[in-house]
């Protein structure tokens, strides 16, 4: 039969010291560790970047000598407010704002046009014949990011 032999006295170790309060640097405080690779060469401290220059300050925006003077009211075509009217009295009345449009269309004017499709669209959205109408009015009068908006 085979018997282990006798287990040796295990010796017991103290407890761990508790770890030192950390002190303020002194003078004689030792020099920081070398850096090291992981394969144990010595590896030159990395050079301390400069900041960035300074962006140049632009000076501010000059000002207007003279504040804007207001901007006179709009004025429309001669015969378009009987043609709003006759189409805002009666929102479902096709015809009317179908007149509306031609008007503005034929006066070339670009704020009545403006006026006139937005609310149309408001109540018809998906005339696309008359989405075509006003993107390619907005294109005659070189409105480029308000055609694009239109489309």
């Amino acid at each position: 039969m085979c018997v282990p032999p006798p287990a040796a006295p295990v010796a017991e170790l103290p407890p761990p010291a508790p770890a030192p309060a950390e002190e303020e640097p002194s003078a004689a405080a030792a020099p920081p560790p070398i850096p090291q690779s992981c394969n144990g060469a010595v590896v030159a401290p990395p050079e301390p970047e400069e900041p960035p220059p300074a962006a140049p300050e632009e000076p501010p925006p000059p000002r207007d000598p003279e504040p804007p003077a207001e901007e006179p009211p709009l004025t429309y075509p001669p015969d378009f407010e009987k043609f709003w009217q006759a189409a805002r009295s009666n929102p479902h009345d096709f015809t009317a704002w179908t007149e509306l449009l031609q008007y503005v269309e034929q006066e070339n004017h670009l704020f009545a046009a403006r006026k006139a499709f937005d609310a149309f669209f408001a109540h018809y959205p998906y005339c696309y014949g008359y989405w075509k109408k006003y993107a390619d009015m907005e294109r005659r009068f070189d409105c480029s990011r308000e055609t694009e908006e239109v489309r």
